[in-house]
């Protein structure tokens, strides 16, 4: 098949996730026996279509970033079996006429959704984790709100307060402070999306006591501000 203006070989199981605009053609380009199946739908919002590439509208679903996959994704053969079956499943809803058609199929559209982001966006696996420093993760995760200090961190990991900053932050991606930034800025846009609370509401029970730092921080962490943010989602 074609993909923005290029050739892609496809075989059992290959899945390609188009995003609108994106130019191509699932018409098979040689002469071989080849069945395939296409899902095209479209998302309305307040001002019209949402040009939302794939792997962004997934994440908007899960909650979870999630990086573009190469076209064609490979899906393993259980996986190709079920997706064919829940495609078959949505083909036969969408031609019986009923008061619940539009609810079942997009059930079963969500339930599409799901396979591939389990199936397609493993969590890849992490190494080894030195178990102190795992302690010392844990104590930031349970106590995230609160105002922590590197020394008694350090202190639970049985390591000096550089060695302990550069052993997290090598292991886990982020220095501890920063992780407990991320962990206060997730908290808060999952209350964003979810609450009518006002953001200086929010800002104290993710454990900032001015709105100002707050909003600062947010934004420093998604690039929006937290109204912005809420208009967004």
């Amino acid at each position: 098949f074609t993909y923005r203006g290029g050739s892609r070989p496809a075989r059992r199981g290959s899945l390609a996730l188009v995003g609108p605009g994106e130019p191509h053609d699932f018409g098979p380009r040689d002469k071989s026996s080849f069945t395939y199946s296409q899902i095209t739908f479209s998302l309305e919002g307040e001002e019209g279509e949402l040009a939302l590439p794939f792997a962004d509208l997934l994440s908007l679903y899960t909650g979870v970033p999630l990086s573009p996959l190469s076209v064609p994704a490979q899906l393993p053969e259980d996986e190709t079996r079920t997706v064919l079956q829940l495609i078959h499943r949505l083909i036969g809803t969408l031609c019986t006429e009923s008061d619940r058609t539009d609810f079942r199929a997009q059930l079963l559209l969500l339930e599409v959704f799901r396979l591939l982001t389990e199936t397609l966006w493993q969590p890849k696996a992490t190494p080894p984790v030195y178990p102190p420093l795992l302690r010392a993760r844990t104590e930031i995760e349970r106590r995230f709100k609160e105002t922590l200090r590197l020394s008694d961190l350090a202190t639970l990991a049985n390591l000096s307060e550089s060695y302990f900053c550069r052993a997290f932050r090598r292991r886990f991606g982020e220095a501890p402070i920063a992780y407990q930034q991320t962990l206060r800025i997730q908290a808060a846009q999952n209350l964003l999306r979810t609450s009518g609370l006002l953001c200086k509401e929010i800002a104290a029970r993710v454990g900032y006591h001015d709105e100002y730092r707050f909003s600062k921080a947010f934004k420093k962490k998604t690039g929006v501000s937290p109204g912005a943010y809420r208009k967004q989602m």
